[in-house]
């Protein structure tokens, strides 16, 4: 069509500072901004979509608490709002400083439950992040990087902010975002540029800036809804042409054999007809920073230990009995375990008390020595006392149970392994 606006164009006809001015004059210029505050429930027409590809772009960033995360681009902060409830020390990050008063706004009148890290603003001069070199663990752009006039450039930046090994996570729209109705009819109104997101693009970019490793997602926000004869014929077994059959034809029969059933073979194309209707112009993708990132203990998969509880002693004494001993651990797992000061996923010797049925209570810690993180394969030794009381005659024992826990993560044992036991019996 003869009138389409060209998107890049538009952005190459202003510079990056006053696209940038642009955008924070439309969001001064709003005389209710319910809608931005509201976000990601602002309707039900968006927020079903919004809020799956946010749920399945946190999948994608393997992010833990404690970890710092830049949200580029974040807008009135609605997602700054979710990292920082899960944990996260968050970095705010717009060209807008208009939207960042509504995101200091949000925050304000909707804070966090618990206690969280606070996050802090940061206004984008849209060319280079105020930030120092490899400061940051992830970077979340949410449907932003679409309206970047420089993406080289901002995707440089992002390079040298991470860490090595760390991950910038990304939702956008797709190769032909530009031409769609909705794209036109806002550069026609506003004048800021709706750009096409070519993922080989951003990815030379990222290769010039430092990362490593691309990987792009298979998704559909949004659900088939069929019928459950349809549903079940998607879920139909395929066929086993047996164990003398080689593995590969083996699997090319089973698969096969899927095709044969009319009602399964539709139910699997409906599927993937769907999922690539979708794609044709969304793009979910992750881009990994080089280096290697060691994981820790404020991610509960990897962790693992191999517990030696000796030199126990149960001393009575008016109604209560202390315990005591030595737990020596060894990291077996992939994690390095935390300080046992550092707060989130610090790992400290737990004591948990129950008797009979009753499910163990929290009932002390013990630090690890040197206050130190321990790599995997590493040994620890540490000594514990605590006092329980003492059960009355005919009632059942106590149970102390001597575990590792990585604070406000997991106990060891409820990853993998059992606790250590000690029974305090009443002193008859």
């Amino acid at each position: 069509m003869a009138d389409l606006i060209d998107a890049r164009a538009l952005a190459d006809r202003h510079s990056v500072e006053e696209l940038a001015a642009r955008a924070d004059g439309l969001v001064r210029s709003m005389a209710d901004p319910t809608a931005l505050l509201a976000k990601p429930c602002s309707t039900f027409r968006e927020a079903p979509d919004v809020l799956a590809c946010f749920g399945m772009l946190l999948g994608g960033l393997h992010a833990v608490p404690g970890m710092t995360v830049l949200d580029f681009g974040a807008g009135s902060c609605w997602t700054s709002h979710f990292l920082t409830q899960l944990g996260c020390r968050v970095i705010a990050m717009d060209v807008s400083e208009a939207m960042l008063e509504l995101g200091r706004r949000r925050f304000a009148e909707q804070p966090p439950f618990g206690e969280r890290p606070a996050p802090t603003f940061a206004r984008f001069d849209g060319r280079t992040m105020d930030l120092p070199d490899a400061s940051v663990d992830r970077i979340v752009c949410f449907d932003a990087l679409h309206h970047v006039p420089n993406p080289a450039d901002v995707i440089s930046e992002m390079g040298r902010v991470l860490r090595p090994g760390g991950l910038a996570a990304f939702s956008e729209p797709g190769p032909q975002h530009s031409r769609d109705p909705q794209s036109q009819h806002e550069m026609r109104r506003y004048g800021v540029p709706e750009l096409d997101l070519v993922v080989e693009d951003v990815w030379r970019w990222g290769q010039a800036g430092g990362f490593a490793e691309l990987s792009l997602a298979v998704f559909s926000p949004a659900p088939q809804w069929v019928s459950q004869r349809a549903f079940d014929a998607f879920l139909a077994p395929a066929v086993d042409p047996g164990p003398r059959v080689p593995g590969r034809l083996r699997r090319l029969l089973r698969a096969a054999s899927m095709v044969r059933d009319p009602e399964t073979a539709r139910s699997m194309a409906a599927q993937v007809q769907h999922v690539r209707g979708v794609l044709q112009n969304r793009r979910m993708f992750t881009m990994r920073r080089a280096g290697q990132e060691v994981p820790d203990s404020r991610e509960a998969t990897g962790l693992a230990a191999e517990l030696a509880v000796t030199d126990v002693r149960v001393e009575r004494h008016g109604g209560t009995a202390t315990v005591s001993g030595t737990c020596r651990a060894r990291n077996t797992g992939r994690n390095r375990w935390l300080p046992s000061s550092a707060g989130q996923g610090a790992v400290l010797v737990g004591l948990r008390l129950g008797a009979g049925d009753r499910p163990a209570d929290d009932h002390g810690r013990a630090p690890l020595p040197g206050d130190a993180p321990v790599e995997p394969g590493g040994t620890v030794t540490v000594p514990f006392r605590t006092e329980v009381p003492e059960p009355s005659p005919g009632e059942p024992p106590l149970r102390l149970e001597v575990d590792l826990v990585a604070e406000g993560i997991a106990w060891f044992a409820e990853i993998r392994g059992h606790p250590y036991e000690i029974l305090v019996d009443a002193d008859r």
